[in-house]
């Protein structure tokens, strides 16, 4: 299988109420700009908890955006296909799942279900001392976003 490429097609926040704010992206390179705490920043902490983050909104972008919105809706192209991600973190028991074109995973599964799309594989690696008897790590779609995103 060949490596595909990852695109935000739209992102879109729903609070609970007031109208959806929804960012639609071009082709390309795409550049969000604005004043000073106009929410640039908390646009990037949601696309980064949509994105297998395994903490609680409040944690990931902060209990008064958490308490603002009801979830979290993004259309992503892979390779040639689109897809859909949600979080839903106001709905019983589904703060930490994540719905992959509605089917509903937890973070890990979601990762692994989008490194097998994107043609990445499964891998494990040393981490510590390789010698030592313990498995290794699993190398996720987090860890990998994580990097991108932090510039590691």
């Amino acid at each position: 299988m060949s490596a595909r490429n990852l695109r935000i097609i739209e992102l879109r926040r729903e609070p609970a109420r007031d109208t959806n704010d929804t960012l639609i992206f071009e082709e390309g390179i795409n550049v969000i700009t604005g004043e000073k705490d106009a929410g640039k920043t908390v646009w990037l902490k949601m696309l980064d908890y949509l994105l297998a983050d395994d903490d609680v909104p409040e944690d990931a972008f902060g209990a008064a955006v958490a308490a603002k919105y009801d979830s979290l809706h993004a259309r992503f192209g892979v390779g040639d296909q689109e897809i859909t991600v949600e979080r839903k973190w106001k709905e019983k028991g589904l703060k930490t799942k994540v719905f992959l074109n509605g089917e509903s995973l937890n973070a890990d599964d979601f990762g692994r279900r989008l490194m097998e799309m994107l043609g990445i594989p499964l891998l494990r690696f040393p981490k510590g001392n390789p010698y030592e008897d313990r498995a290794w790590p699993e190398l996720s779609f987090r860890m990998l976003y994580r990097h991108i995103y932090r510039q590691e």
